[in-house]
């Protein structure tokens, strides 16, 4: 059977990880919705979690996607599931620190890599 760990925990791993792969090569210089990219890297890596939430037809074909290793396509999903023991607090609240120190560091890096102007009712970034 496989183990779980809570949603939040895999969500907070997928957005630390989108995170670390924007900061790493240097594309949340570019991109101008970094941390919008890294919620959906958070969303990618819940997705297998769905089938808590989907009609019976759909769920129980979602939830042999999430029981098995195809799963870790999803953020190492399956591995995270297997490892952990049954919702244990450790590993979500550690991920979700990773992401909120990433985040700030992301803000950071934003605001001295971009220059965001409001003028005339126009929302414009430059890159410095």
């Amino acid at each position: 059977m496989v183990k779980k760990m809570f949603p939040i925990g895999h969500f907070a791993l997928g957005y630390t990880i989108t995170i670390i792969i924007l900061l790493a090569t240097g594309l949340y210089k570019v991109i101008y919705r970094d941390i919008f990219v890294g919620c959906i890297g958070g969303f990618v890596a819940i997705f297998p979690d769905i089938h808590w939430i989907l009609p019976e037809p759909y769920a129980y074909q979602v939830h042999l996607f999430h029981s098995s290793p195809w799963a870790d396509i999803c953020f190492l999903h399956y591995t995270i599931d297997t490892h952990v023991n049954d919702y244990d607090f450790f590993w979500p609240v550690l991920c979700i620190a990773i992401a909120i120190i990433l985040t700030l560091a992301l803000i950071h890096w934003d605001n001295r890599h971009k220059r965001c102007t409001l003028y005339d009712g126009k929302f414009s970034c430059k890159i410095k």
